[in-house]
């Protein structure tokens, strides 16, 4: 999320392994197909004739359901196994009464998804999964140790469930026979199953993705709970482990499709939710390994992941309802010689992407409606086209697209917390805090069953205050974040106080003091790893001591670290560019009156305090972007590749890039070539000068100097 986050990435080389940098930096988006929807009609969840009684929604029956403690579940081996074979006759409708209750947490209706789901928790695999998901994302939001438990019993339900369901290995001997025998027959039944899949009944074909999803998020709330090593390896071997599966459901409906087709497929009972699920999963993985550099992803390839970013998207752009091309300009073909696929789980091989579609399609629910993971794959498309692409480069981020997928998901969603944020955090790509502040409180509003989440919309909503220089309205954000989130306590009270002292540095000394006092005692561990921010933050905080409660313009400074000048519009940057001027105009000043008051002196040696190169380089670094920002924004340049490098290179043809654009671009330069200057001077802020040379790279990629980018990013790389 944040830029000190983003470092690692630039000093990595990009995620596709390409020496050469990209251009991707996005036009304001057409926001009439979200506005549109938004105003569209109200939800449109689909009626089931299902067996089940849903929960009574009654005050009493929905209130805190989801803090309601789980029933004890047998999940004794004996009556798991005689569970099954109802589980098995049942997955048809509840899979149809499952999707009721997504579409219920996807509203916002968090409490009665959790009570139509609760009475069928331990007796079937996938209201069992729905609930632990509840659990899941509560404990995550709110780590109190109460949810966390909670989500710990349900997830261990689940992968009991699961694990009781799945289709006993056979002996090697016996699999090396099966597969030597089928082998060497002309009946197509008997055909090579090396994957297991196609014997396997529905049920068993379900545990197998159920006891993956479930596996992954024991993972995920391990590593934010258990703070040593043991549990970061351990809970790595187990994500290699869901990785193997959805690898194998994949190769198991390739390799299907190709000899068999959608209704071979269906004859043996696959259905259009298992397909949706080895998508989300194979394409999950493949995009965020896609995004690893090069050189870490080959030691991941050692121990048997594999990523590919371009195939990971194609495959959730499938299971999401769209073409696999839809988004992506540029497909690599399996046989390409020009670059070695990087993904150990499949390939692109397009003559099957219709036999892929037709059998989402043309399925065997009983509804009306989607996959049930089909808005799971939207939601993991929305995280790449719209937050992780205003926040780190990627070669294939479309924001258009990612605007198209949300304007369908708000239509089918109208009251969707996660998709209206999602909107909202599209607002502040183009630039307009000001609307975004209004999603975010519309969601806030509407949003009463669970607090935790509004905690999300105060975050962003304070770092849109802050671009608008709205200081008093951004510090009351973070101040009930710093009371009720126990995410990082430590970051929330270090941007209260940096709020607080933008707003008036002397007038609240004393308050930004105590805080920042606070911060290092506040930090915390994940998987035994201090966080990286929150070591940036204390050493920010030792720095406002040593400099006698002190600090240049750090609201600005965070801004950037959180991809805020980004967002700043343009009416609001002239006040930002000013008051940089008037820290530039002062720190100069300062040098000339200590110079005079030590004549004689070597002039290079003379500081007027021992961290003013810190403060000096800070101020041309920020105001170089902000210059820049004001000439050649980056909500421009948030483009596909080739489709961003002929618009620059139209755009360099004309008189307006000649006469005002090119001019105040080389400006911005000549700021940051004076922080890079004096950067090995620094005494404290060594990030400042590498950030300059991302920085500079940045805006000589927007110039169209390709190889003046790449050099710069090698400075990048050896630490400026």
């Amino acid at each position: 999320m944040a830029r000190i986050g983003s470092f690692f990435k630039y000093t990595s080389g990009t995620g596709s392994g390409s020496s050469t940098p990209k251009a991707v930096d996005t036009p304001k988006l057409d926001a009439e197909a979200v506005k549109d929807a938004l105003e569209d009609v109200g939800s449109q969840e689909g009626d089931s004739d299902t067996d089940f009684d849903a929960a009574p929604e009654t005050p009493a029956a929905l209130d805190n359901s989801s803090s309601a403690p789980l029933p004890h579940v047998d999940i004794s081996k004996s009556n798991l196994k005689s569970l099954a074979p109802v589980a098995a006759e049942n997955l048809t409708k509840d899979l149809e009464h499952v999707q009721i209750g997504l579409t219920h947490f996807l509203n916002s209706q968090f409490n009665t998804a959790d009570a139509l789901l609760r009475p069928h928790y331990g007796l079937s695999l996938y209201h069992s999964l729905g609930v632990a998901v509840i659990r899941s994302i509560k404990a995550a939001m709110t780590f109190e140790p109460a949810d966390i438990q909670q989500a710990s019993d349900a997830l261990n339900v689940t992968v009991e469930m699961a694990s009781a369901w799945r289709k006993k290995e056979a002996g090697m001997v016996a699999s090396v026979v099966g597969l030597v025998w089928s082998s060497g027959s002309s009946d197509k039944s008997k055909r090579p199953d090396p994957t297991g899949f196609r014997s396997m009944n529905n049920l068993q074909r379900h545990a197998e993705l159920v006891y993956a999803e479930a596996y992954l998020m024991k993972a995920m709330i391990s590593l934010l709970t258990d703070t040593n090593m043991v549990a970061f390896v351990r809970e790595g071997m187990n994500i290699r482990s869901a990785y193997n599966i959805y690898k194998n459901c994949y190769k198991f409906l390739e390799t299907e499709l190709e000899e068999v087709g959608p209704d071979g497929l269906r004859s043996i009972g696959v259905d259009e939710h298992f397909v949706s699920g080895a998508l989300m999963g194979i394409g999950a993985f493949n995009m965020a390994l896609g995004m690893v550099p090069s050189r870490v992803l080959r030691v991941f390839e050692m121990i048997g992941f594999g990523g590919d970013r371009t195939f990971g998207l194609s495959r959730l752009q499938l299971g999401g309802g769209w073409s696999p091309t839809e988004g992506l300009e540029e497909i690599q073909p399996a046989t390409s010689k020009k670059k070695k696929p990087r993904s150990n789980s499949g390939s692109i091989r397009s003559g099957l992407d219709p036999l892929w579609t037709a059998l989402l399609v043309t399925g065997t629910s009983t509804t009306s409606q989607p996959a049930i993971r089909t808005p799971l794959c939207n939601l993991v498309l929305l995280m790449y086209h719209i937050i992780l692409s205003s926040q780190i480069q990627l070669p294939d981020c479309n924001l258009p697209f990612g605007q198209k997928i949300l304007a369908s998901e708000l239509r089918h969603h109208p009251d969707s917390f996660i998709f209206i944020t999602l909107h909202a955090r599209s607002l502040q790509t183009q630039r307009d805090p000001d609307s975004a502040i209004i999603q975010y409180k519309r969601v806030m509003e509407m949003q009463k069953e669970w607090k935790q989440l509004a905690h999300v919309c105060l975050w962003d909503m304070g770092l849109c205050w802050l671009a608008l220089g709205r200081f008093k309205e951004a510090a009351e954000c973070y101040e009930v974040l710093r009371k009720e989130s126990r995410w990082s306590r430590a970051m929330y009270a270090y941007m209260l106080g940096v709020c607080l002292y933008a707003e008036d540095a002397e007038g609240n000394a004393e308050r930004v003091s105590q805080l920042f006092e606070e911060v290092p005692r506040l930090r915390r561990k994940v998987a035994g790893r201090s966080i990286p921010i929150e070591k940036f933050i204390a050493r920010k905080c030792r720095k406002y001591s040593l400099q006698k409660s002190r600090l240049l313009l750090p609201h600005l400074e965070m801004l950037y670290i959180f991809n805020g000048l980004d967002i700043i519009p343009p009416t609001s940057i002239p006040s930002h560019l000013t008051l940089m001027n008037e820290h530039l105009s002062s720190l100069e000043l300062q040098l000339q009156q200590a110079r005079k008051n030590n004549p004689g002196q070597d002039e290079l040696t003379i500081l007027p305090y021992e961290t003013y190169n810190d403060d000096i380089c800070l101020a041309h670094f920020l105001k170089s972007i902000l210059l820049r920002e004001v000439h050649l924004p980056k909500s421009e340049t948030l483009l596909p590749a080739r489709t961003l490098l002929a618009k620059q290179k139209a755009q360099r043809e004309t008189k307006e890039w000649k006469d005002v654009t090119k001019p105040n671009l080389l400006i911005s330069q000549q700021h940051l070539k004076i922080a890079i200057s004096r950067g090995p001077d620094i005494s404290l802020d060594h990030w400042i000068l590498p950030f300059c040379r991302v920085e500079m790279g940045q805006t000589l990629m927007r110039m169209g100097d390709f190889e003046g980018a790449k050099r710069e990013f090698e400075f990048a790389v050896k630490g400026g």
